[in-house]
Order: C-alpha cells, then sequence, then structure tokens
C-alpha cells in the first residue's frame, strides 16, 4: 500500500511539473504561478459539493 501511495505521488509530482513548465513556457511565469495558486485554493470545492461532505457512515 504505502509502495503504491508513493509511486503514485511520485509520478504525479512528474507529471505536474512537466505541466507548470508547459504553462510557463506559453503564458509566462507570473500568470502560471497565478494560475496554480488559484487551483490550490480552489481544490477543496470538489469534495464540499460531492455527497462525501454529508455521509455518516462507510457505505455497505
Amino acid at each position: 500500500m504505502n509502495a503504491t501511495f508513493r509511486f503514485m505521488l511520485t509520478g504525479a509530482i512528474a507529471l505536474g511539473s512537466a505541466a507548470s513548465g508547459l504553462l510557463a513556457e506559453l503564458i509566462g511565469l507570473r500568470p502560471a504561478l497565478w494560475t496554480g495558486a488559484a487551483v490550490v485554493a480552489l481544490s477543496f470545492l470538489p469534495t464540499l459539493l460531492s455527497p462525501v461532505r454529508s455521509r455518516r457512515s462507510a457505505p455497505h
């Protein structure tokens, strides 16, 4: 379990680095940083708006 989680996490870091580098190359460094900040600031919304928030117990 731990090895799988670490493998997926490092893969996501590598993909995110490549995507952010490409974005910075296309639109510039400052706009890319602002875009990243906006994505991080809004990353809680999918959980907030999903039915997971109102769950009281695990599904059977």
